[in-house]
């Protein structure tokens, strides 16, 4: 029977968001550089996904806080 109260360390939720968007929000950085032809934007992608992820996974980290 799997452990249903199972431990994380703290910061995982927020590193696995953050990675998320990162893998998630590169390709909208990849799109944008290709349609306009300036591939300087490419950052653009990752630099918009690790806030987005990032908030996302602390919102999880402040959830499973409260349920301790």
């Amino acid at each position: 029977m799997k452990d249903k109260n199972k431990k994380y360390p703290e910061g995982y939720f927020a590193s696995l968001g953050m990675g998320i968007g990162i893998a998630v929000f590169s390709g909208l950085g990849i799109l944008l550089c290709t349609v306009t032809k300036n591939y300087g934007l490419i950052g653009v992608g990752p630099a918009v996904g690790v806030p987005i992820g990032l908030s996302i996974g602390q919102g999880i980290e402040k959830k499973i806080q409260k349920n301790r």
